[in-house]
């Protein structure tokens, strides 16, 4: 069996005597946050800027979407957060970003093309991903998001949880505790040495685990149990 993330192939390793755990991702090496990149960003971290969070994905309450003002309306330190993405969610967390008067600080955008624009900013403008997921899938943002070099703060949902038990690259808090969301990143607006450090260990764990090299495992394995050379 080839399982896409840490709780399929927990789930499934009794039934198979070879089990394969890649991660789904479309990031490839050319992609990946460059060694300048994380540089700049750790420099910047490191120097007391306001922490630059982002948010990629679908507006959706499977996704969180719902909890990200109910999080940054906590916060009393200078702060971004861009949203990239579209659905339900959308119309009502823009009125809330008016309704709370976050305009300067809190910017909705429409989906944009993933190699060409989404993944350059993550690259050079983002510090941390702020993910509210409650479902547990193997979602693809979590390999793309630290392959540009960007740590997690997320939900303890399943497929997180896991993932950063094993490679600790940014911060879990139980699902729906908001408040422990507030804290964590005020704990991180004086904590720069931490953040940058989770940035740096993303990143390392994402050039790991590029769309080749998955690619090549998946490959490799079929051909090993395959009995050819």
């Amino acid at each position: 069996i080839q399982s896409n993330g840490f709780p399929a192939a927990e789930a499934y390793q009794k039934y198979t005597r070879d089990t394969l755990t890649f991660f789904d991702t479309r990031l490839s090496s050319t992609m990946m946050a460059t060694e300048e990149d994380v540089a700049r960003k750790t420099a910047r971290i490191l120097g007391g800027a306001p922490i630059r969070m982002v948010f990629t994905g679908r507006l959706e309450r499977l996704k969180g979407a719902d909890q990200l003002i109910e999080i940054v309306r906590r916060l009393d330190f200078p702060f971004s957060l861009d949203m990239f993405g579209a659905g339900d969610l959308a119309p009502k967390i823009r009125q809330d970003v008016a309704r709370f008067a976050l305009s300067d600080r809190v910017r909705v955008h429409d989906p944009i093309d993933f190699e060409n624009e989404l993944v350059p900013r993550l690259r050079s403008d983002a510090d941390l991903f702020l993910c509210c997921h409650v479902q547990s899938d193997p979602s693809c943002t979590y390999l793309e998001t630290l392959g540009c070099g960007v740590p997690i703060l997320g939900y303890a949902n399943k497929a997180w949880d896991r993932l950063n038990s094993a490679e600790d690259a940014g911060w879990v808090v139980p699902i729906g505790r908001n408040d422990l969301m507030a804290n964590k990143l005020s704990h991180l607006q004086t904590a720069r040495t931490e953040l940058a450090e989770k940035l740096q260990r993303a990143h390392r764990f994402g050039k790991a685990h590029s769309f080749e090299e998955e690619f090549r495992r998946r490959v490799q394995h079929l051909i090993d149990i395959s009995g050819f050379s």
